[in-house]
């Protein structure tokens, strides 16, 4: 059986167990859902739960655990603290230890932070060190929550566990296919380097293969046409782009393999007359293709003396389409897109997140207004807005400050939930990427920090919903 969708069961067994499906097969085969760390399997059972079993070990070797309350997470066998596994399967050690099956809440003193006196000695310092900078296991953060380790945001899908279980890497972002699908030019000029780098082109050397037809260049007559001289080695073609070409950069320009070739053309930040060097290579590289089929249709023809003028006014025209139409875009949208004041006596609070990409570290921020648009002490992550907005069930592998969220919606007060654009949501995301400089982990402003007061007095300046605008 497929092993990629074997595995989705699997974690469909770990996050869905409010499925009924899944109520079934663990009451057939006597499955404990809350503490589920192993299945084991009997002659008499069905192949699919051999199945099940026999892949689990491998299956939970991806899972990693994010701590909730702790209840959950084995504190010395699961992953959930180290970068590359278990605490166990680095620091086999501690195999012998009576406490091995414990749990992560066994390890928190009565203040609430974790014990280190029942750490300290067992594992490493550095790994000691770690689960003392983590936070410890806490009652009103749920149950701990399974992520899947492959993915960065941890969520399953057939498509990773297929490249799990067939060990395939993830693509390089610098490699030449990304640099060609992912540049902005013609698609018709994506196509034919594609070609390139498979060295599909029909050239006369590739034609000749199978014909009568003479492999030699019908530019210069002296060489084999091959996929590289067809587009720049032939001394015709060269010429021209030496016209673009620093003499400093010649040297590496024409001796680079195909693909190494085609992935820093089209990575280059560089500029030739106001116009991305990307463009000016694919508009190059087409256009050398298209003279070359006009000249197998007429012997007659020649390159363009003026070949590089041709190609640098055509190139600046496809610059211009591509690179003039998503500003236009975007200031269309942001005219559209301001803050609005809530209406009467309601108070508006809007909320934002923010990851630092270098460190990993993490903050949110928020600030309540009312129908002044005045401070007093809205959210624009639409994914965790339709989590909190959306039924969950208890038994769900759900982000664990969710039923948090869900208790202070139930609570006797009138409480809307909408999904904010980052655009009108200013105010908030500058607090959200102050927190990151904060020592602490709250931090409540009882007056509105000096850098905010404009961007506040500017929401404050717009008409709210009834109010006339002139």
């Amino acid at each position: 059986m497929n092993k990629a969708f074997l595995y989705k069961l699997l974690w469909q067994l770990m996050s869905k167990q409010s499925n009924l499906w899944v109520k079934v097969l663990a009451g057939k085969y006597k499955v404990s859902l809350r503490l589920l760390h192993s299945i084991e399997s009997k002659e008499s059972d069905s192949k699919l739960w051999k199945e099940l079993c026999r892949l689990w070990l491998d299956f939970y070797n991806n899972i990693k655990w994010k701590i909730g309350n702790g209840s959950k997470i084995r504190m010395w066998k699961d992953n959930w603290v180290l970068e590359n596994g278990s605490i166990l399967q680095v620091e086999p050690g501690i195999a012998g230890n009576e406490n091995i099956n414990a749990f992560a809440k066994d390890f928190v003193n009565n203040q609430g932070d974790w014990d280190m006196s029942k750490i300290n000695g067992l594992v490493s310092e550095d790994t000691s060190a770690r689960i003392e900078k983590m936070v410890p296991p806490k009652a009103f953060l749920g149950p701990d929550q399974a992520l899947w380790s492959p993915e960065k945001e941890g969520f399953f899908s057939v498509a990773s566990a297929y490249k799990v279980v067939k060990k395939l890497e993830e693509p390089k972002e610098n490699n030449h296919w990304s640099a060609i699908w992912s540049c902005k030019i013609q698609q018709r000029q994506r196509f034919l380097l594609w070609r390139l780098s498979h060295n599909r082109l029909p050239t006369r050397s590739r034609v000749a293969s199978w014909s009568a037809t003479s492999p030699l260049c019908s530019w210069c007559n002296n060489n084999r046409e091959t996929n590289m001289h067809a587009i720049r080695d032939c001394p015709c073609v060269a010429r021209v782009w030496k016209a673009f070409l620093n003499p400093k950069d010649r040297a590496w320009f024409f001796n680079l393999p195909t693909n190494e070739w085609i992935r820093w053309n089209l990575s280059r930040k560089k500029e030739f007359c106001n116009t991305p060097w990307p463009n000016l290579f694919a508009v190059a590289c087409d256009s050398f293709w298209q003279w070359r089929n006009n000249k197998e249709r007429d012997q007659a023809l020649n390159v363009p003396s003026e070949g590089h003028r041709f190609i640098l006014q055509v190139a600046k025209t496809n610059a211009q389409v591509f690179f003039s139409r998503e500003p236009a875009i975007s200031r269309q949208k942001a005219g559209n897109m301001v803050w609005t004041k809530p209406d009467g006596d309601w108070i508006k609070l809007n909320t934002d997140g923010v990851v630092c990409r270098v460190n990993g570290k993490a903050g949110c921020g928020g600030i309540l207004r009312n129908s002044k648009g005045e401070w007093i002490q809205e959210s624009d992550s639409k994914g965790a807005l339709s989590q909190v907005s959306d039924s969950l069930q208890d038994d769900t592998n759900h982000n664990p400050i969710l039923p948090n969220i869900k208790e202070l919606l139930k609570r006797d007060w009138v409480v809307k939930v909408e999904f904010s654009p980052r655009l009108c949501n200013g105010c908030a995301d500058m607090l959200a990427k102050s927190s990151l400089d904060f020592r602490n982990r709250l931090c409540i402003l009882s007056s509105p920090p000096s850098s905010l007061v404009p961007l506040i007095g500017l929401d404050a300046s717009r008409p709210g919903p009834f109010e006339s605008g002139g």
